[in-house]
């Protein structure tokens, strides 16, 4: 009697050669990948290190900057009022001088683009420059009947032609005067700063 052969029920072998290659592959593809995404983000790391150190370093320059820049106003006050007393310059009866004296103080301080002092009497003598680079002074007194009168500014320095009369300047009405007054010291009025098109405007106050 012959006896029915048995029905096979294996599923066909894998190779030997890739039971023994896969795992390897399989580890190295998850070395390959663990390091790049380890380098990608200690990459990330020290590009947001080096980002914050720029913004912090760009951050310092920056207040350095503004914090000189802001110290100019106050420098000139100090050094024009020690002048004022020194050399009694602040004289209603000779405001030209003052005229000639201020625009100095532009010149030497180029940032500066106005600087003007004002009396009780409302007597008034200042500087300023003019987006062209030019300086010119502003005279109000009793020679130019209070009428804000406005010379051009010669080579050296001083009051030269006569260019125009402007309305009545009042300085006791002005926020600058009222605010070193009221003070009494030196002042940064933070209302009058101003940038225009090539000046820079700043309004300081010193009572003398």
């Amino acid at each position: 009697m012959t006896l029915p052969r048995p029905i096979s029920s294996a599923s066909p072998q894998v190779p030997l050669r890739w039971v023994l290659v896969v795992p390897f592959v399989v580890q190295i593809f998850a070395a390959v990948g663990l390091t790049g995404y380890l380098s990608i983000r200690n990459g990330q790391q020290a590009v947001n290190e080096v980002t914050q150190q720029l913004r912090s370093e760009i951050s310092s320059r920056i207040q350095e900057r503004l914090d000189s820049y802001l110290e100019i106003p106050h420098l000139v006050n100090a050094l024009t009022a020690k002048a004022f007393r020194r050399f009694n310059l602040w004289n209603i009866e000779n405001m030209s001088a003052m005229e000639g004296y201020i625009a100095e103080q532009l010149i030497q301080f180029p940032n500066l683009s106005y600087l003007g002092f004002g009396g009780e009497e409302q007597e008034f003598a200042g500087a300023g420059r003019n987006n062209d680079g030019s300086l010119v002074t502003y005279l109000t007194d009793r020679s130019t009947n209070f009428v804000n009168a406005v010379y051009a500014v010669d080579a050296e320095g001083k009051p030269g032609e006569f260019i125009e009369e402007k309305p009545s300047y009042n300085p006791t009405i002005r926020p600058w005067y009222r605010i070193a007054v009221e003070a009494n010291q030196a002042v940064l009025d933070k209302h009058l700063f101003n940038v225009r098109e090539t000046s820079r405007f700043f309004c300081g106050g010193t009572v003398l």
